[in-house]
């Protein structure tokens, strides 16, 4: 699928220069998606999105009866998103998950300002450069439950586990007139594994009700954070460990 939008103002009086404003954006999404049969079916599904967007604002002088550009700002934003799922079935009475999902996304700001008046962006005292940050980030969840019977006793047990890692770069810096002010600006990363286990129950007490219960800890979980200063060639890295108490819940119906 494909989707896009769009729209632009400009305005101009005999008293004064013209002002422009200018946006798009737009989007390309793919699906897809497959069953597998047999004595161990599978399912799996794939997404991939493809959005982008602009803005630009022109401002203008009056020279004599024309309009000569003096500043333009614009912003430019692009991204990607690629989300992959899997379920496969084995004996009937084991499941397994997996999910995969990664994402990035890129951002320009573009200044550009005459201050000189000559239609010249390169002079001292101008304005001509970018500042730019991006992010990436990677999901992946894995989880595996079996479904046990006993007498009237229908047991589901679960192990799940769980990876993500976010990478932001931002203050990027580049002077299109003097390079000395240049700068790489700022990385920071975060990763965290988290494993758990899930077991829950349920059983018929008659014709009309079902007890369940069900109980949901984490087992333990890791988390890690590195700080660059891209500039100053520093790091700083930290990590923690965390563990979750019982979750239990119960009901009737």
């Amino acid at each position: 699928a494909y989707s896009a939008a769009g729209q632009s103002y400009a305005e101009k009086t005999t008293y004064s220069a013209k002002d422009e404003i200018s946006s798009s954006a737009s989007e390309i999404a793919i699906l897809l998606g497959a069953s597998l049969k047999g004595d161990m079916p599978i399912d799996i599904g794939l997404s991939v999105n493809l959005p982008s967007a602009s803005y630009k604002t022109s401002d203008y002088r009056l020279a004599g009866t024309d309009s000569k550009l003096k500043n333009e700002d614009k912003v430019d934003g692009s991204g990607l998103g690629i989300d992959f799922g899997a379920r496969l079935v084995a004996n009937k009475d084991l499941i397994a998950n997996l999910g995969v999902g990664f994402g990035s996304g890129s951002t320009k700001v573009a200044l550009k300002k005459d201050n000189n008046d000559n239609d010249v962006w390169t002079d001292t005292g101008d304005v001509n450069g970018e500042i730019s940050g991006e992010t990436s980030n990677l999901l992946v969840n894995l989880g595996v439950a079996k479904l046990l019977k006993a007498n009237n006793v229908n047991v589901i047990a679960g192990l799940t586990g769980e990876y993500s890692s976010l990478t932001k770069k931002d203050g990027k810096i580049t002077d299109n007139i003097d390079s000395t002010n240049n700068q790489k600006g700022t990385e920071d990363t975060t990763t965290n594994i988290d494993v758990g286990i899930n077991v829950a129950a349920e059983t018929k007490l008659n014709d009309t009700w079902s007890a369940r219960a069900g109980v949901s800890k984490g087992l333990f979980g890791i988390t890690s954070i590195t700080n660059k200063d891209l500039d100053a060639d520093s790091k700083q890295e930290s990590s923690s460990d965390s563990t979750e108490a019982p979750v239990i819940s119960a009901g009737i119906s």
